[in-house]
């Protein structure tokens, strides 16, 4: 379980090393198939990003069964297994889950656009 800490427990654990260490709170958002790894382009700025379709899912409307997700350097990529991976690891046909922070902003869009916080590699 996943628990939050107020901010000053989370400087005393850094310092002390003797309280938990805090950690980010992450809800899964989708598991799928990475089909595209075209960046967005936002303010002229181009983003990394990644498209995954739920592979799990029947529906044939796009909005209902695949996000696009932006990868910023916060982005945590790791194995299945819990160890630390790179993003070069986010090849096309690649089975992922990806986890949003929680209160992260969602575009509502179709198909919607969201941050990956977290991304595991199967």
């Amino acid at each position: 379980m996943i628990t939050r800490c107020p901010l000053s427990i989370c400087l005393i654990s850094v310092v002390a090393t003797t309280l938990p260490a805090c950690q980010r709170q992450y809800r899964l958002f989708q598991t799928g198939t990475i089909t595209s790894r075209a960046p967005i382009v936002i303010a002229q700025d181009s983003v990394p990003a990644m498209f995954v379709v739920d592979d799990t899912s029947f529906s044939s409307r796009p909005c209902t069964n695949a996000t696009r997700f932006f990868l910023t350097r916060d982005t945590r990529v790791l194995h299945h297994d819990g160890t630390l991976a790179d993003t070069a690891g986010l090849v096309l046909g690649r089975r992922v889950s990806v986890f949003i922070r929680e209160n992260e902003s969602i575009f509502e869009s179709c198909p919607p656009v969201t941050t990956a916080a977290k991304v595991i590699l199967h």
